[in-house]
Order: structure tokens, then sequence, then C-alpha cells
């Protein structure tokens, strides 16, 4: 089932979960010399080997440069900072599931890859909620 929705059920909102440490898995640092033109890369997401999203960066709702303006409004924005604008929906996700992210046409050693686990605590307080 959708770990995510099941969770809420039990009282973990979508802010706690996305706030846990292996929430947000970061790959390497790529180089502006090894994507040149940001504004016209295909973004592209996997779950266990199937494409469930795949999509450009010129389609998106606001342009980078106007995203890093908006942001840079906001707070300093410094050298290393990330600006994360969101994601269409993956579909439900299990426990087990793979999940990979890349940029098409970039080395495999700019993916970013993650299994998603459960937490023992979480499992308590999972099986604590259902009393």
């Amino acid at each position: 089932g959708n770990v995510g929705f099941e969770t809420m059920k039990h009282g973990m909102s979508w802010t706690r979960n996305k706030c846990q440490s292996s929430f947000k898995p970061v790959g390497a640092f790529i180089p502006k010399s090894m994507l040149p033109q940001p504004e016209a890369a295909t973004i592209i997401c996997r779950v266990n080997g199937k494409t469930v999203a795949q999509d450009a960066t010129n389609r998106m709702k606001f342009s980078i440069a106007e995203q890093v303006a908006d942001a840079s409004e906001l707070t300093p924005l410094k050298r290393g900072d990330m600006i994360l604008t969101g994601a269409g929906s993956l579909g439900p996700l299990a426990i087990g599931d793979l999940v990979e992210g890349f940029i098409d046409g970039l080395e495999s050693k700019y993916t970013v890859s993650s299994t998603l686990i459960l937490k023992a605590q979480h499992k308590r307080k999972a099986a604590e909620a259902k009393l």
C-alpha cells in the first residue's frame, strides 16, 4: 500500500515524514559543464526499473531563473544550497521499492537512488495507533 497515506491515518503528517534523515537522498554535485542548458533537461524517475515520471525542465510552471530569483528574495542563497521544486505523483510506493531519479544523458554517477524502508519505531507507533 501507500506508506505515506497509511502513516497519515495513524497521526503522522507528511511534514513529519519528509523531515526524516532518509527522506531526501541527494546525489553528486553536477558541474555546470555537465549540464550547460539546465532549462532544457529531461528528468526521469523510475520505481523498480519502471519509468513512472518523465518531464522536461522547460515545461515547469516557473523557469529555473524565476525560481532562483523568488527563493533569493526569501533567504540569502549560498553555493551548494538546493531549491526543491516538488514533483508529480509517483503512484503508490511499498516497502522495498527502489526509487531512482536522474537527468537524461548524464553519467550514472549522477543518478540518485533509495530503497523505501519502514523503521521499527514507525511500525510500533502504527501498531499502537490501531489499539
